[in-house]
């Protein structure tokens, strides 16, 4: 992905699947065994396992409970 450019990012949970989309394409996937949480904690732009966290803006987060 370019630097200095605005990009979509999506990310969707079902059948025990994360999928990550990047404009609208599928970037990637990941088998998640064990279901999420509802008010569980939630990290974006960062992580525990990450040691290089998001360096960059964040706009318009939204979480809802189904696909949209």
């Amino acid at each position: 992905m370019p630097r200095n450019e605005w990009a979509h990012i999506k990310a969707t949970y079902g059948n025990k699947e994360i999928r990550v989309y990047v404009n609208g394409e599928l970037s990637g996937r990941k088998t998640f065994p064990k279901p999420l949480v509802p008010g569980a904690n939630i990290a974006i732009g960062n992580a525990l396992h990450v040691d290089r966290p998001f360096a960059g803006m964040i706009d318009d987060v939204r979480i809802t409970n189904q696909a949209q």
